[in-house]
């Protein structure tokens, strides 16, 4: 498959599920994310972030239709697959913990390795994202790494 083939094929679900990832990430690592939600006393609030965070993980193995979490991630009704919503992704998480646990456990214990970690994904995806939209049409504005 010729890049341009595979680009108007995968690359606009694949590339914005990445690009929002990314966003996530550079909030949680660079813009106190993590100090305001992930560290917050109000259990809500940090187990929203959480949740959110997670879901956007799983939307990103989803978009891919990826074994395990990705086929959890997978909704078919009259005769398409989608990806599950945020609310569908709520009902469901549990199922989804086994190979969500790792990033959980990064996200909270972001001084103790989780920061390195969630770093590198956060900048593999933005490569991802600028491969994909090489040209800036998707996504005209600037990125930046953590």
């Amino acid at each position: 498959m010729t890049r341009g083939r595979f680009s108007i094929t995968y690359g606009g679900p694949l590339v914005d599920a990445a690009c929002e990832l990314q966003a996530r990430l550079y909030n949680v690592l660079a813009l106190q994310f993590a100090d305001r939600y992930l560290k917050n006393n109000a259990q809500d609030k940090k187990d929203a972030a959480i949740h959110s965070t997670l879901f956007a993980f799983a939307q990103f193995f989803g978009s891919r239709e990826q074994r395990g979490l990705g086929e959890r991630m997978i909704n078919s009704a009259n005769g398409r697959a989608t990806c599950l919503g945020y609310a569908a992704f709520a009902e469901q998480r549990d199922t989804m913990d086994e190979w969500l646990k790792q990033l959980l456990h990064d996200l909270e214990n972001l001084n103790d390795g989780g920061r390195r970690r969630l770093t590198r994904i956060q900048h593999l995806l933005l490569e991802l994202v600028r491969e994909l939209d090489d040209k800036g049409k998707r996504y005209p504005f600037t990125m930046n790494e953590a």
